[in-house]
């Protein structure tokens, strides 16, 4: 549920082609009020983002919190690479126009700003290339709508402008 501390968790049955409830499932994040979540499957990870610059981490074996983090700025959009220890936040939503890069290692924060009237909606990173992908806008209102890709160092590196409202 967006906005509070449960979280639904289901595994895939592609021979029924349904979704089948993990037990347990809704757990409790403590701490959370999630808006945007993202998974690090390989670390057994979820980092949650919620309004705010804290980003609550939890185990997805125990559920339990494990740390939080600090980022640059209040984050709704999230997504993290574990193959280069980078975590992207962004908040459109909230008229916040950058993205975030936050180094999970040495906690340093890089900020780009990717539109002066629209924020950061949609966002995810290709695994493989460190690539990071992110749709834009601004809560409804006109700015932003367009697809942009920034490489593992924030320089953009493609763009398809005016998508329409994307997320």
């Amino acid at each position: 549920d967006r906005d509070s501390d449960r979280l639904y968790v289901y595994q895939w049955n592609p021979n029924t082609g349904r979704l089948i409830a993990e037990p347990g499932s809704p757990f409790t994040l403590q701490g959370s009020a999630a808006y945007g979540i993202a998974l690090d499957e390989e670390n057994g990870l979820l980092y949650t983002a919620n309004f705010s610059p804290f980003i609550p981490v939890y185990s997805t074996t125990t559920w339990s919190l494990v740390k939080t983090i600090r980022v640059a700025q209040p984050a709704i959009s999230i997504a993290v690479d574990p193959a280069r220890g980078m975590l992207y936040t962004g908040a459109g939503y909230v008229g916040e126009t950058s993205l975030c890069q936050h180094n999970l290692a040495t906690g340093e924060n890089k900020v780009v700003q990717v539109d002066p009237v629209g924020g950061v909606m949609g966002l995810t990173v290709d695994w493989a290339t460190g690539f990071v992908y992110t749709t834009t806008g601004l809560s409804n209102r006109p700015g932003g709508d367009d697809l942009l890709v920034y490489d593992p160092s924030l320089t953009l590196v493609d763009s398809i402008l005016d998508i329409g409202n994307p997320t």
